[in-house]
């Protein structure tokens, strides 16, 4: 049994309902929950890489991500990373099928296009490789593993 990380971002928060259930049919489930703003330290632990990669828009998005409220969850199951990942789409939301998080409520979101007007993705969803899921499980849940 894997645990990982996911998160509800602003934009997702009026699709929550519906991001918690497919999360649960997929046959991975819901260990811990908690919705609250992120702090700076939160936000620079999750995105701080970002700054060099989209200096541009990276203000904008850390003003959007630390006044709005998001939904961090840990979530455990089955290659619960994989699965995790599967579910949300692709990285790009403009490449994401039908079906997962990001290819239905994502839409009209192409990084490379949003970043060239000085804008950044709003994807709904955040899921992370196990190694960064481990990291920012601690952050959040703290010794709750």
């Amino acid at each position: 049994m894997e645990q990982t990380f996911g998160m509800i971002k602003p934009e997702g928060m009026i699709y929550k309902n519906d991001i918690l259930e497919r999360i649960v049919a997929s046959g991975l489930e819901i260990s811990a929950m908690q919705e609250l703003v992120l702090n700076e330290t939160q936000f620079e632990s999750i995105y701080g890489q970002a700054k060099n990669h989209i200096p541009r828009v990276f203000e904008d998005m850390r003003t959007y991500m630390t006044t709005r409220p998001v939904v961090v969850l840990k979530i455990s199951g089955e290659n619960a990373s994989r699965q995790l990942l599967k579910l949300r789409g692709a990285s790009n939301p403009c490449e994401s099928e039908p079906g997962t998080i990001r290819g239905d409520y994502a839409k009209d979101q192409d990084y490379r296009v949003l970043y060239k007007r000085g804008q950044f993705a709003k994807n709904v969803f955040h899921a992370c490789e196990a190694d960064e899921a481990e990291k920012m499980m601690q952050l959040f849940f703290g010794g709750i593993l």
